[in-house]
């Protein structure tokens, strides 16, 4: 079975749409970016929760193409963190992850 890897997904496009930061200014800022930002931290947060997870599952596996798998996805997940923390600041909020309430439980 082959494996291919996925485009970003739909919020990454949205913000790479959006204009650069030199373009926003301070007054530009409304509720809809504040969602935004609110949801670009909650997911920040659980992709760092998968960087801590990712290398512990891949070690616990057995097969040999599951740890590859398991890897793989652990860099993706890097570069995920990476193209959030960009986001956020284009839009030029502080990088900083936020637990989001509901998956805490």
């Amino acid at each position: 079975m082959s494996w291919m890897l996925s485009t970003p997904p739909l919020v990454a496009r949205f913000v790479l749409a959006l204009p650069r930061h030199s373009e926003l200014h301070a007054t530009e800022s409304g509720p809809i970016q504040e969602l935004l930002v609110d949801q670009l931290r909650d997911i920040l947060h659980a992709e760092k929760q998968l960087l801590k997870v990712l290398p512990k599952m891949a070690k616990a596996a057995r097969s040999t193409q599951l740890q590859h798998l398991l890897q793989t996805h652990l860099e993706e997940t890097e570069a995920q963190v990476e193209r959030l923390n960009e986001s956020l600041q284009i839009l030029g909020a502080p990088a900083r992850a936020k637990p989001c309430r509901g998956r805490l439980g």
